[in-house]
């Protein structure tokens, strides 16, 4: 479960995923991965039923399916890299700060 932005090499851009019970939605953000600093948000509105995709303060895309937000989903924040194949290059991310803001009340 999840909301997030992903990269790999089957896309040229960033695409913006939510993910609940091994269900998947996905929007392309139109952005092409590069290795500038780039800002990335995500907003869930307070019901959880909409989740805003930005890079670098412009909104690239909305989902409004399989967010995560019965019992049990909590939310976390993080970062992962993968390599898809034995022998590929080396993979590098560089982080400068993490901020996470969860407002809470009822859904």
């Amino acid at each position: 479960d999840g909301v997030f932005f992903r990269y790999d090499s089957t896309n040229a851009n960033f695409i913006c995923v939510t993910s609940k019970n091994s269900a998947q939605t996905t929007a392309n953000s139109g952005i092409a991965g590069n290795t500038n600093w780039n800002r990335y948000d995500i907003e869930i509105n307070a019901a959880g039923t909409s989740a805003e995709f930005s890079i670098n303060s412009a909104v690239v895309g909305t989902i409004t399916t399989n967010i995560p937000t019965a019992a049990g989903r909590e939310t976390s924040i993080g970062h992962r890299i993968s390599r898809t194949a034995a022998g590929g290059a080396a993979k590098t991310a560089f982080f400068d700060s993490y901020e996470l803001y969860m407002l809470t009340g009822a859904r």
